[in-house]
């Protein structure tokens, strides 16, 4: 019975231990393929708009042109940047009559008076030209039914503030042509934080939480052999 459980326990932790290592293994290999793709020569929009699917491109660079659409700009809640409460920035950039992608811009503070008071941006208008990197898209936060998004503003025809965004489901809601993400590295907007994050320096709390299953594994492990075995040998020598 006893060492039933303990099979159990350590099947359990060091099965545990060994996903939160494979975990770390994959976040090592993307930011490989991340470094791999920065070394290469930025795409032209021409190159990155001919592959059959922009996610091809990913973690390219590519050099886009097009026109901002502020008035779809979207806040990404539950961002946090330096221990501060704070949105990601999206902006639609339209690329052409038929092409459109989605610009994570950069990450601005939450207001502590008014947590709806969106910042004002400086957003260029006209055409512009973009250096950005392409993204699957900003990372999935938990979050209730019904709770995904709120309005930020009197004037928006559409909740500025979100939890989440869906590319096909926004596309739809803006009638806009959106067909990819990016994620823009140089300063159109010098007002926003883009000190993203670097995905080989989250593997290291995958690895520490490895450690510490295997850890668990191991002094299930322990207590067993002590209780069970080395115990129980102490308490006979005593009686002799």
């Amino acid at each position: 019975m006893v060492w039933g459980a303990c099979a159990f326990t350590m099947a359990a932790t060091c099965s545990l231990g060994q996903w939160q290592w494979s975990r770390a293994e994959q976040k090592w290999a993307r930011q490989e393929h991340i470094e791999l793709a920065r070394s290469l020569a930025p795409m032209s929009q021409e190159a990155y708009l001919a592959l059959p699917d922009l996610s091809d491109a990913l973690d390219r660079r590519v050099v886009l042109r097009g026109q901002w659409l502020a008035k779809d700009t979207l806040y990404l809640d539950n961002r946090p940047y330096a221990g501060r409460a704070g949105f990601w920035v999206l902006t639609p950039l339209v690329l052409n009559a038929k092409r459109a992608v989605l610009v994570q811009r950069g990450w601005v503070p939450r207001d502590p008076v008014d947590p709806l008071r969106l910042a004002a941006l400086e957003t260029p208008p006209g055409e512009v030209q973009v250096l950005a990197q392409v993204s699957s898209g900003p990372s999935k936060m938990f979050e209730l039914g019904g709770a995904s998004s709120r309005e930020g503003s009197a004037e928006s025809h559409f909740s500025r503030i979100r939890t989440n965004v869906d590319l096909p489901a926004l596309a739809t809601e803006l009638s806009l042509p959106l067909e990819g993400h990016v994620i823009e590295i140089d300063e159109s907007a010098p007002d926003l934080i883009r000190d993203w994050p670097v995905v080989a320096d989250t593997a290291s709390r995958n690895v520490g939480y490895a450690f510490q299953w295997y850890a668990l594994s191991a002094l299930a492990f322990f207590l067993c052999v002590w209780y069970q075995i080395i115990q129980p040998r102490r308490h006979a020598k005593r009686k002799l």
